[in-house]
C-alpha cells in the first residue's frame, strides 16, 4: 500500500531538508554572479551533478535495498570500507562539524565584538548540537520535525526571497564570464554542482528516509522502492526551483555588485536590499535552519549505520558521540577535520558515480563478467592516483602517467578507467569458455 499524497509531500520535504545545507545556498548565488552572459549553460552543469546524480544516487540505493547491497557488487571489503568512510567523511568530519560553524559566522559573529566570539562560541555550538540532537533522537520521526517544522520554515523564508527578488525587479544579466566560466561553463557548473556533495550525502540519507516510509504505512519492498523514488524526484525538481532563483539573483546581484567576493556576500547584498534592515536577521535564520536541518540528517543517518554495523553500541550513544566530535571540531584543535573529509570525499566521488552509472545498465550489461569489479576498481584507483597527483604527491614514474592521461587537466581522469574497466569486463564476457569447460560438456 502506498502512501497518501499528504504523506508524500512530507516526506519529500524532508529529504529536501537533509539535502539543503549551506552550500546549496552560497553556490548557486555566486556561480549566478560570476557566470555573466554564460549563466544558464554553467546552470545546466550545476544540475546535472547537484540534482541529477543525487536523484539518481537515491533511486539506486532505493533498488538495491542498500548502500551495502550497492556497493556490495564490487566486493565485501570495498562495500564496508567506502561505506565507513563514506558516512563519516560526509557527516562527522565534515558537515557536521561544518554545520555549527557556519551558522554561528551567519547568525551570531556579525552581532558581536570580535573580542567575544571565542567566549560565545561553545555555548552557541551547544545549544545548536543539543537542538540537532532532538531533532534527530528518533530516527523514524525526522519528518514529524523536518518535514512538518523547520524544512516549512525554509520554505516560507525562501519564499519570501523569491516574492522579494520579483518585486525587486530582474536586471538584465551582463559583464563578463569568470574566465573559467568564458572558456569552459558547462564543465565549470559541473564542477562547482560536485561542490554541495549531494550525490555522496544521497547515498547516506537512504537508510533513515526508508524508516520514516515505512512508518508511514509502507510495508513491502516493491512500495518503498516507489515511495523513495518519488520523494526523490519531488526533492529534485523542488532543488532545481530553488538553484534557478538562487542564481538568477545572484546574476542579478552580480551585475550590481561585481566585487562581491563569495556567495555569503551575494547573498548579503540581496537579502539587504530586497528586505531592508530585517535582510540580515532573515538571512541568518535561513542559514541557522538549513544547518540545523542537515546537521539532524547527518546525525541521524550516520547514527543509524553505525549502530546496524555496531549493534553493541545504541542509536542514541552514536549520536551523542557524533555531536560531541562536531563540538570540539568547532571549538577547539579538531576544527581541521574538513580539511581531512574534503581529499576523502574527493576520491570517493567518482567511485560513487560510477556505481550510481552502472546501477542503470539494463539487465544483460549487469551480467558481464566482472563489471562492478573492473570499473568501480579502476576507477576509485585512478581517483586516488589522480588526487594525489594535484595535492602535490609525485610518484616517480606514475604521476607523469596520470598527468597525461585525457581530461586530467579537468579533473576528470578517472573516466579512463570507467571505460576501460567496461571494456574490459566486456571483452572477458565475450571470451570463449576455458577448454576444459568444453571438453566436459562433449565427454557428456
Amino acid at each position: 500500500m502506498g502512501m497518501s499524497w499528504k504523506n508524500r509531500f512530507v516526506i519529500g520535504l524532508t529529504l529536501f531538508s537533509m539535502f539543503f545545507g549551506v552550500g546549496n545556498l552560497i553556490v548557486p548565488a555566486f556561480l549566478g554572479a560570476t557566470a555573466g552572459e554564460q549563466v544558464w549553460m554553467a546552470f545546466a552543469g550545476f544540475a546535472v551533478t547537484a540534482v541529477l546524480l543525487p536523484v539518481a544516487g537515491m533511486a539506486a540505493v532505493a533498488r538495491c535495498g542498500s548502500l551495502e547491497r550497492l556497493t556490495g557488487r564490487v566486493h565485501p571489503v570495498f562495500a564496508l570500507v567506502f561505506s565507513v568512510l563514506t558516512y563519516l567523511a560526509a557527516g562527522p568530519l565534515l558537515a557536521i562539524p561544518r554545520a555549527a560553524g557556519m551558522s554561528f559566522e551567519m547568525a551570531m559573529a556579525p552581532f558581536l565584538d570580535s573580542r567575544l566570539l571565542d567566549w560565545f562560541r561553545p555555548g552557541y555550538s551547544l545549544v545548536f548540537y543539543g537542538i540537532a540532537m532532538l531533532l534527530a533522537w528518533k530516527p523514524e520521526r525526522l519528518s514529524d520535525k523536518l518535514g512538518r517544522i523547520t524544512g516549512p520554515c525554509v520554505l516560507t523564508i525562501l519564499t519570501l526571497f523569491v516574492i522579494g527578488v520579483i518585486f525587486y525587479g530582474a536586471s538584465s544579466v551582463s559583464g563578463e564570464p569568470h574566465i573559467f566560466y568564458g572558456n569552459d561553463p558547462l564543465g565549470t557548473g559541473l564542477a562547482k554542482g560536485s561542490q554541495t556533495q549531494d550525490a555522496m550525502a544521497a547515498l547516506c540519507f537512504g537508510i533513515v528516509l526508508g524508516m520514516n516510509i515505512c512508518r508511514k504505512g509502507v510495508s513491502d519492498r516493491r512500495n518503498l522502492t516507489r515511495e523513495t523514488i518519488l520523494a526523490a524526484c519531488f526533492t529534485g525538481l523542488l532543488l532545481t526551483a530553488v538553484y534557478a532563483v538562487l542564481t538568477c539573483a545572484g546574476a542579478m546581484e552580480g551585475s550590481q555588485n561585481p566585487e562581491a567576493a563569495d556567495g555569503i556576500a551575494i547573498l548579503s547584498g540581496l537579502f539587504g536590499r530586497i528586505f531592508g534592515v530585517p535582510g540580515s536577521a532573515l538571512l541568518a535564520a535561513l542559514f541557522v535552519l538549513v544547518c540545523l536541518n542537515t546537521c539532524a540528517g547527518l546525525l541521524s543517518c550516520c547514527s543509524a549505520y553505525f549502530h546496524n554495523l555496531v549493534p553493541g553500541v545504541s542509536y542514541r550513544r552514536w549520536i551523542l558521540l557524533f555531536s560531541a566530535i562536531g563540538f570540539l571540531a568547532v571549538n577547539t584543535g579538531l576544527d581541521r577535520l574538513p580539511d581531512l573529509a574534503d581529499p576523502i570525499l574527493g576520491i570517493l566521488y567518482p567511485p560513487a558515480i560510477v556505481l550510481i552509472v552502472l546501477s542503470f545498465l539494463p539487465g544483460p550489461c549487469q551480467r558481464l563478467k566482472g563489471l562492478y569489479p573492473l570499473t568501480v576498481g579502476l576507477t576509485a584507483l585512478l581517483s586516488l592516483l589522480g588526487n594525489m597527483t594535484l595535492a602535490g604527491v609525485w610518484l616517480p614514474g606514475i604521476s607523469e602517467g596520470i598527468a597525461r592521461l585525457p581530461l586530467y587537466r579537468q579533473g576528470y581522469a578517472w573516466i579512463n578507467g570507467a571505460v576501460t574497466g567496461i571494456l574490459l569486463s566486456l571483452t572477458f564476457s565475450l571470451l570463449p569458455q576455458k577448454r576444459g569447460n568444453t571438453r566436459k560438456e562433449n565427454v557428456e
